[in-house]
């Protein structure tokens, strides 16, 4: 009875670790979000995503590179909405909320990496341009948005 009860409490406290983990790891709440470029030209992605899984404040961060038909894994980040800003190196291609029926303006740096919390009354620093996201509804699990 008691090696009953003590395997009991083990798998009690493996289950705690591997829900713990699970959402950790990009389970329930969490998406593991991929760009892949479709086209002929280097392009480099910002985005936008919730700062935890039931927060209202945003994350932007960027620039990745990602090479022509090439696709690059950005990460795990909560699910829900998600904002993406992109440009071709030589700026001959746009992705933005401009022509997209859902969008946030948004202060991303340019040029140069940076990672920061979106804040209600953020103001653009110097070195940032308010530029116009689309937005995209993304599920727990997988996304993957094509540029083309």
């Amino acid at each position: 009875m008691r090696s009953l009860l003590k395997l009991a409490a083990y798998a009690g406290i493996f289950m705690l670790f591997a829900t713990t983990n699970a959402h950790a790891q990009g389970g329930y709440d969490y998406s593991q979000i991929t760009v892949c470029n479709r086209t002929a030209h280097t392009v480099y992605v910002a985005m936008q995503t919730p700062v935890s899984p039931y927060s209202a404040q945003g994350r932007v961060k960027g620039w990745w590179m990602i090479y022509p038909h090439e696709c690059l894994p950005l990460g795990t980040y909560p699910a829900g909405q998600v904002d993406f800003f992109a440009n071709s190196a030589d700026w001959s291609r746009i992705w933005d909320g401009m022509h997209s029926p859902q969008s946030v303006q948004t202060c991303l740096r340019f040029p140069g990496a940076f990672d920061r919390v979106n804040h209600p009354n953020y103001v653009c620093a110097r070195d940032e341009q308010l530029k116009s996201m689309a937005s995209r509804q993304v599920a727990p699990g997988p996304y993957t948005l094509d540029l083309t």
